[in-house]
Order: C-alpha cells, then sequence, then structure tokens
C-alpha cells in the first residue's frame, strides 16, 4: 500500500471526528432547546403505568466498561379526548454505570403514582414529567464542541505536516 493511500485514510478518519461532533452538538442542541421549550408547555394528569430500571449492553466496542442503567417511566395521559402513552422523565437523562441513579428516579414515579405531563402543542405525542435546563442538558453538546475542536485540530496538524514549506 502506497503512503499516499495510507495519508489519505488517516485523513479521512481524522475528518470523522469533527463530523461526529456536528452531530452530537445538533443532538446535545435539540436537548437543550427541548428542555427550555418544555417548561411552556401546557400540562395534563397522567399516571405511572410502570416504572423500573432497564439494563442496556454496552455492545461490541465498550465490552470491558460493563452494562449501563436507565430509569424507565411510562405513563399515560389524555389530550383533547385522545389517550398517549409517554416514556420521557426529563429531556437531559442520562444512562449510569451504576443503577443507583435510576433507582432513585423510579422511586419519585411508582406505578398508579398520578404526575403532571407536560405535552407539545404542536404534538402531543411528544410529552415530559420534568421539565427546564440543568447541567445534564449540556453534556452532550460539549462533547460535541470537544469532538468538533480536537477533530480540527488534527486535520490541521495533518494537512500542516504535509504541506510542503
Amino acid at each position: 500500500m502506497s503512503i499516499g493511500k495510507v495519508l489519505n485514510r488517516q485523513l479521512i478518519f481524522l475528518l470523522l471526528i469533527p463530523l461526529a461532533g456536528i452531530f452530537l452538538l445538533l443532538w446535545g442542541g435539540r436537548i437543550i432547546y427541548l428542555s427550555v421549550i418544555s417548561t411552556d408547555w401546557p400540562q395534563t394528569e397522567g399516571i405511572v403505568i410502570s416504572s423500573g430500571v432497564e439494563k442496556y449492553d454496552s455492545g461490541l466496542l465498550n465490552k470491558e466498561e460493563g452494562p449501563s442503567y436507565g430509569a424507565r417511566v411510562v405513563y399515560k395521559y389524555t389530550v383533547a379526548q385522545i389517550p398517549y402513552t409517554g416514556s420521557i422523565i426529563s429531556f437531559s437523562d442520562y444512562n449510569s454505570g451504576s443503577p443507583r441513579h435510576p433507582l432513585e428516579v423510579i422511586k419519585q414515579y411508582p406505578p398508579g403514582r398520578r404526575v403532571t405531563v407536560h405535552y407539545s402543542p404542536q404534538n402531543p405525542g411528544l410529552s415530559v414529567l420534568e421539565t427546564g435546563v440543568t447541567w445534564k442538558s449540556f453534556i452532550v453538546f460539549i462533547i460535541g464542541l470537544i469532538f468538533i475542536a480536537t477533530g480540527t485540530l488534527f486535520v490541521l496538524l495533518e494537512y500542516y505536516k504535509k504541506a510542503p514549506n
């Protein structure tokens, strides 16, 4: 394999880092946006149908890290005589390497508990139990910024290493 092909493959790989950062930035921006606008959404009463801790396999890439755990709360509510089912606790909720955090979350939402459901006026099927922005709302966005910055830096360094003096 020629050196040019190796360098091109390196550059393609390095370009994937800022592209992944852009994806994370957009995803994180959506989390922040929904966290902010949900505070003004209409409310209705709902009832928790089920709650529990879900265990997620780390997948092929992170076998050594072990599973992650997340709170799963399913609730039902009605808007304009139309029944809906929701499962979003907070737009900034996260999974954890320990079941401790999800267990704390589901203690607040046992089956049968009446809850306040905030729903999107444009799409009542989109709902959330806890609204507002917290520091957790910014995690994915910040990771995206870091990927973009480091990936761009690596691409520029690689480019300048190859550039004739």
